[in-house]
């Protein structure tokens, strides 16, 4: 098990600068996409929209864990948005990046939860990228390379998406 953990570590190597810059940019991509749902927050995420909190629970009766399913009025939803804003601004930041990054994933899924219908691929790779950054030191404060699971994973899951993206692009 040593041995597969120095291995990966030796084959699956990130740069720290690189991922201080991932960091920056996923973050950037993050309050992109909370400010082209603001526009729409009652209508999308509140009671008094297309999908009240009764019906999503109906629905989805299991993901009451969600905190985007706990207010039903604008305001409430608006205090969680801000929430997840400060989340990813702290990431962008580099403030306790394992942290943020840790509420932006939460928080994104909990958003996502909340509607699904509003959902395409992009936001699952969204949420993949966010899983597998709260386990690479983003900070990007130390020298030197980065390597093992973690790293592996990470560069794994975008070589798989690019692989299928092509096999289902020649398929057609």
């Amino acid at each position: 098990m040593k041995r597969a953990g120095r291995w990966l570590a030796k084959v699956f190597v990130l740069d720290r600068r690189s991922l201080a810059l991932f960091r920056v940019l996923l973050s950037l991509v993050l309050l992109g996409d909370l400010l082209t749902r603001a526009f729409d927050l009652t209508a999308h995420y509140t009671d008094l929209g297309v999908l009240p909190r009764a019906a999503a629970g109906t629905l989805f009766p299991a993901s009451s864990v969600f905190l985007y399913l706990w207010p039903g009025s604008t305001f409430g939803v608006a205090c969680i948005f801000l929430l997840q804003t400060a989340a990813a601004l702290a990431l962008l930041f580099g403030y306790r990046s394992k942290l943020a990054c840790v509420a932006c994933w939460f928080l994104l899924t909990s958003l996502h939860a909340r509607n699904p219908m509003l959902i395409f691929g992009a936001d699952d790779y969204l949420r993949v990228l966010l899983f597998w950054s709260m386990f690479l030191p983003l900070d990007g404060r130390a020298r030197g390379p980065v390597g093992g699971v973690a790293a592996a994973a990470f560069l794994i899951q975008i070589s798989v998406v690019y692989l299928f993206s092509g096999l289902n692009k020649a398929a057609s």
